[in-house]
Formats: C-alpha cells, sequence, structure tokens
C-alpha cells in the first residue's frame, strides 16, 4: 500500500496533523480513500487552512495544475459547518475526508465533464457523503453526520 505524503499549510497546523493522524489510526473507511488516491496517482496531498478562501463553502479541494500527482485541498477558518436542524458542527477531519473523497469518485459514480458537487443529491456528492459518514461512525462521532444531511456553512463572527 502507498501512503500519501501530506503537507500541512497556513494556520492550524498541528491541530490539522493531530486530525490527519487520527484519520489513518482509527478510520479504515480513511485509510481506503488514502489507497484509492494513490492507486489513481496521487502521491501527496496539500491542505490549506486559513482565513477568506472561499466565500459560499467551507471546503474545496482539486488536481493540482503544476503537478497531477498532487491534491490539494483548502478549508476554511472563517467559516465552519453543520448538519441538520439541531445538527452537531463538522470536524477537520470529516471536512478531510469529504474533500479526499471527491478526488477518488469512483468511474461508476462519476458523470464525466459534469460539475455538479455543489448540488447536494448529486451521484458525487452522495457518495463523498457516504465516505464521509462512514468516517464519522468509525470516529464514534455521535448525532447525525454528513451521510445523513448536506453540510450547512455557517459564517463564524470576528
Amino acid at each position: 500500500m502507498g501512503s500519501l505524503n501530506w503537507t500541512v499549510g497556513g494556520i492550524n497546523r498541528d491541530q490539522v496533523a493531530n486530525e490527519i493522524a487520527t484519520l489513518r489510526t482509527n478510520s479504515p473507511t480513511f485509510r481506503r480513500l488514502e489507497q484509492m488516491a494513490w492507486d489513481k496517482g496521487y502521491r501527496s496531498v496539500e491542505l490549506t487552512m486559513g482565513s477568506g478562501l472561499h466565500k459560499y463553502s467551507i471546503a474545496d479541494s482539486g488536481q493540482s495544475d503544476k503537478d497531477p500527482s498532487v491534491r490539494q485541498i483548502r478549508i476554511s477558518s472563517d467559516a465552519t459547518g453543520t448538519l441538520g436542524i439541531g445538527g452537531r458542527q463538522i470536524t477537520i477531519g470529516e471536512i478531510i475526508a469529504h474533500e479526499l473523497a471527491h478526488g477518488v469518485i469512483p468511474p461508476n459514480v462519476a458523470n464525466p465533464g459534469k460539475f455538479d458537487f455543489y448540488r447536494p443529491d448529486s451521484r458525487e456528492e452522495l457518495w463523498a457523503r457516504r465516505q464521509t459518514g462512514a468516517v464519522a461512525a468509525e470516529l464514534g462521532l455521535r448525532g447525525f453526520n454528513n451521510a445523513d444531511f448536506p453540510i450547512t456553512r455557517v459564517p463564524i463572527d470576528r
């Protein structure tokens, strides 16, 4: 099994690194997503957390324009998300798993040439949400998770 190299930048680097270590230790689903990323040709992930990265979401990800073996994930520090009415706040680990899942959508689920990740009922988004939900369950996170509800963005006041 290959091992993705994670580079963490921006703010909260230690927290993010601890989240990745926890995911690797406690979540078979996350380890499977990492293996799927490796099998797809990714060798590293560049993760950045900071403010002002997104206007309408809490995170995004994509393949690097400069190096196709690099997956880039950007997480907002000035917004968070909740899961369902009365739901809990999403964790950084769940966000990381969700964005990694977007990079490894299986061919039988993908709609090539169609960008519909922002539709909460699209096949790709539902698949990524189910992976995130499995990770949440493996980490023992109680309450609703991303498999149950899409993320509702909540800005953080300064």
